[in-house]
């Protein structure tokens, strides 16, 4: 855990009665807010799930609440968009800009890799299948490097 909470530079605090109960939840924001405290390194973000309120220290904090259930509106808020269309390009460009390979696989959708084994989107192939008794076609993605496989009806 302190390798990773070092390795990042955004900790997202996920609120709720139940984490609010855990110690280890406990323990990685307030080692996260240290580290902000300290060299301000890391951005906190609490995320609040349910009417729990947030802890002392964190309420200074912007915070976004997902107490509605909204996704959409607290990735708006996460990234700093006002729009859905401003939130598409946004991530749009940081797609583009990550380096990464995407394609897209008729039966699944876009992938960058494997979620298994994290093989680029080089080692993926697509397949396709045909069930003659329920004449339905299938159609999705498989890594050849460790053989997950995942599709659907098209």
């Amino acid at each position: 855990m302190n390798e990773a909470l070092g390795l990042v530079d955004t900790v997202m605090v996920f609120w709720s009665a139940n984490s609010s109960k855990s110690p280890w939840v406990n323990t990685e924001w307030e080692a996260a807010l240290t580290r902000r405290l300290r060299d301000d390194s890391v951005r906190v973000i609490p995320v609040v799930l349910d009417d729990t309120p947030l802890p002392p220290l964190l309420e200074p904090i912007m915070w976004v609440s997902m107490v509605d259930g909204d996704v959409d509106r607290a990735a708006r808020e996460l990234v700093g968009v006002d729009s859905q269309a401003e939130l598409v390009k946004t991530m749009q460009r940081t797609v583009e800009e990550s380096g990464l390979e995407y394609r897209y696989f008729h039966g699944f959708g876009v992938i960058v890799g494997c979620p298994r084994c994290g093989a680029p989107s080089s080692k993926l192939e697509g397949w396709s299948a045909v069930d003659h008794v329920r004449d339905d076609m299938y159609a999705g993605v498989r890594c050849t490097e460790c053989g997950w496989d995942e599709g659907g009806e098209v």
